[in-house]
């Protein structure tokens, strides 16, 4: 949620995805899931990188397990990548992805740390 709502919300001043950034053809289509989180006739449209753009230029820090098995590291990893380029657009601080060796669960160690730098 904090993704999406700092995408809605500019008063958000930053944002920390945890356990949840991917794509949502890796991730919500690719397995059965529950419909918590699903955002109904978003694609072909959007994807879940177009909704992070949103939050630019504001500090935004990804967590997510390399084992992390309902959201695929190699698929967070690739939408993470069309990320920094809209943030440098704006002359910000590109996002910063925090990868632990955990699967869907939030360690928090250097993300947190990070969203205190991206805001000081």
């Amino acid at each position: 949620m904090a993704l999406l709502l700092a995408a809605a919300e500019p008063r958000i001043a930053a944002a920390l995805v945890a356990a949840y950034f991917c794509s949502f053809e890796a991730s919500f289509c690719s397995i059965r899931h529950c419909p918590c989180n699903i955002i109904p006739g978003i694609l072909p449209d959007l994807e879940m990188a177009d909704i992070a753009a949103l939050i630019a230029p504001r500090p935004l820090v990804i967590e997510h397990g390399e084992r992390d098995h309902i959201f695929p590291i190699g698929a967070t990893r690739a939408a993470f990548t069309q990320l920094p380029p809209v943030w440098e657009e704006l002359g910000a601080r590109a996002p910063e992805l925090v990868v632990t060796d955990d699967g869907h669960s939030f360690r928090a160690e250097r993300s947190l740390a990070a969203l205190a730098e991206a805001l000081a």
